[in-house]
């Protein structure tokens, strides 16, 4: 079972799973990032989520990984999900810049 903290906060921890009749962990080590999060911003879901949103970062399927693998650190999502923008524009500025040469 799982009680989560009562403060509002990102939480990150390790599960494993355990066999009912020995009570023996066993399998890999699942990673569990838990949001806590005031009543009156349940109804809009993870408030990290919404703030990556309102950035313009709207694929939640990376942004969980990320969250995950920086441990709930949003400053850390942002940066690498901007590091990755920015490489995706240079490239795209440098393949423009060769196809005018082209021309």
């Amino acid at each position: 079972t799982l009680d989560a903290p009562t403060l509002p906060g990102l939480y990150f921890g390790f599960w494993r799973l355990r066999s009912a009749e020995t009570d023996k962990a066993f399998g890999q080590r699942l990673p569990l990032l838990v949001e806590v999060v005031p009543a009156a911003e349940q109804a809009s879901g993870s408030a990290a989520l919404a703030q990556l949103h309102a950035m313009g970062y709207t694929d939640d399927e990376t942004n969980v990984q990320l969250l995950l693998k920086h441990k709930g650190q949003l400053c850390r999502v942002v940066k690498q999900l901007a590091s990755k923008q920015c490489k995706e524009a240079l490239r795209l500025e440098k393949e423009a810049r060769r196809q005018d040469k082209a021309e």
